[in-house]
């Protein structure tokens, strides 16, 4: 799907369906038809702050030049995946300064 087309169909969002079908679409098409769509269940699940604990688990690693780096990676594949397309589609719709990194 174009950049383009992501970034109309993302501003003319009016319900959170409409955000699901935006990103099983974006599924679809990077996966070639091996994807397993989302529900609108694990979108509900994910969007809950009551489980905001159950969404990252969190850990510490050596850095090579001493210290710990914490690190919070995502508890589920599927949450994984959903945050790719999630910022997939913020990334067509906002494009930062050439003086940001």
């Amino acid at each position: 799907m174009e950049q383009e087309e992501i970034k109309n169909r993302a501003l003319n969002m009016q319900t959170k369906t409409d955000l699901l079908l935006l990103i099983n679409e974006l599924q679809h098409d990077e996966l070639q038809g091996r994807d397993r769509p989302f529900a609108l269940q694990q979108l509900a699940y994910y969007a809950e702050p009551k489980n905001a604990f159950l969404r990252f688990r969190e850990f510490d690693i050596p850095k090579k030049s001493g210290g710990m780096r914490h690190i919070s990676a995502p508890f589920h594949r599927n949450y994984a995946f959903m945050l790719h397309y999630v910022g997939v589609i913020l990334q067509s719709i906002y494009s930062p300064s050439e003086h940001t990194m």
